[in-house]
């Protein structure tokens, strides 16, 4: 290798990644593919993990899906490892959040940034076993109704947000959408709102394509008030407990 140019030196790397984000793969159960570990950082501490949850960075609906944990991940991809059971994240309380604090590309499409839409987001900290409980039935008649229909998520949820489609498929997917979303206000105590769910125009989407399949905006947005009020009180703790930095509100 000495012997060579520089340029053929270049060549023969053609193959190596700008950016193998090392972090990633260790918390998700690859670092032993690293020739260098984070500082104490042990294969037993963070096992494999057989799949990760994860995002499209933009796309027209937030729906995050597993996939099997053995792709070298895009930047275009958002993986998480969740706090709390996956299939939180696709609540209507979550990704109310998200469309409030992430930005966008174009009129409809969301924009997650991480920073923003998850790290700022206040996890409940009750039981969360009736989320829990819904993960296995929510993923798994999703797929099959992908499967089944041959559509991918965006033409999926094209049907799930269409109010004329009435197929008995999309029509349980809109019943688990319903469950989910009962089950995740019901860990935080909120047992006072009535989510109303059905066809509603948002507040977050251009007038003409605004339609969704979702909570009442009159609910939506008191979601919002209190998911703001509970944000700030985490924040406060942190400061005084000295868990974070002395930082300006999220």
């Amino acid at each position: 290798p000495d012997r060579l140019s520089k340029k053929e030196q270049f060549s023969q790397k053609w193959w190596q990644f700008w950016c193998s984000r090392p972090n990633l793969y260790h918390q998700i159960g690859r670092g032993e593919l690293f020739d260098k570990h984070p500082k104490g950082w042990t294969k037993e501490q963070f096992p494999f993990l057989p799949q990760v949850l994860v995002i499209s960075r933009h796309a027209r609906f937030f729906t995050p899906s597993y996939i099997k944990n053995e792709a070298v991940f895009s930047d275009s991809l958002v993986i998480f490892i969740p706090k709390v059971p996956g299939v939180f994240l696709c609540s209507s309380t979550f990704q109310d959040w998200a469309w409030k604090h992430g930005s966008r590309m174009g009129a409809t499409t969301l924009r997650f940034t991480p920073t923003d839409c998850y790290e700022t987001y206040p996890f409940p900290r009750g039981d969360l076993s009736n989320v829990a409980a819904l993960e296995e039935p929510y993923y798994a008649h999703r797929k099959n109704l992908m499967l089944d229909y041959q559509l991918g998520l965006t033409a999926l949820y094209n049907r799930f947000h269409d109010q004329n489609d009435a197929d008995p498929g999309i029509e349980r997917l809109r019943e688990l959408q319903r469950e989910l979303d009962e089950a995740v206000v019901a860990s935080y105590g909120w047992t006072d709102l009535n989510l109303d769910h059905g066809f509603h125009e948002v507040g977050y989407l251009v007038d003409g394509d605004n339609v969704r399949y979702t909570i009442c905006e009159e609910t939506r947005i008191e979601i919002l008030r209190r998911l703001a009020l509970l944000n700030k009180e985490y924040w406060e703790e942190e400061q005084r407990s000295g868990v974070g930095k002395k930082t300006k509100k999220k």
